[in-house]
């Protein structure tokens, strides 16, 4: 059996993306998520993100054999069939996991900051899946553009990030 989690990406409390990553590293999603975060964390509107993301107001997600339009109701049932779905919500700024879509501002605050327990864990994947799990993590205050800096630069990104996304990086330079 495969391992099935997404990243949605959200923005003014509306789904605009969902990428499925089968079988991926929670740390690689982690990765990711990061990624789409620094590069379109600034996007206010669908029309924007798919403007900078694919280059395109209409956008199609393959799930062979069938192909699917990237409408709202189309995404958000990729996101119900996943099993571990990361959340990247460019209008709060935070990055989680939630079985039940995006989190509104207010839920967001009372879900409180990073857990001050340690978290133990077996292997280095481990520790991703344990902070995805129980942590919203505010990208509110990073300074993205050394983000997108380090990744650019970042020659393992090959390996721990989508092709898609190393595209879109990769054609528009740091000027996404």
């Amino acid at each position: 059996m495969s391992y099935r989690p997404t990243i949605s990406v959200y923005i003014n409390d509306r789904i605009v993306d969902c990428g499925y990553y089968q079988n991926w590293y929670d740390k690689d999603l982690f990765y990711e998520a990061v990624a789409i975060a620094a590069f379109f964390g600034n996007c206010s509107s669908r029309e924007e993100y798919y403007d900078r993301m694919f280059c395109t107001q209409k956008v199609f997600h393959v799930l062979e054999p069938e192909v699917f339009e990237a409408t709202e109701e189309n995404l958000r049932w990729f996101e119900e069939a996943s099993e571990f779905p990361v959340i990247v919500d460019l209008t709060e700024k935070c990055i989680y996991t939630n079985f039940g879509g995006a989190l509104s501002g207010s839920e967001l605050k009372k879900s409180g900051k990073l857990p001050t327990q340690r978290i133990s864990a077996a292997s280095p994947d481990e520790v991703f899946t344990a902070v995805l799990k129980c942590c919203k993590i505010s990208f509110r205050h990073w300074d993205m553009e050394a983000i997108r800096n380090i990744i650019s630069e970042w020659k393992e990104a090959k390996h721990h990030l989508s092709t898609n996304l190393l595209n879109r990086i990769t054609a528009a330079g740091t000027s996404i």
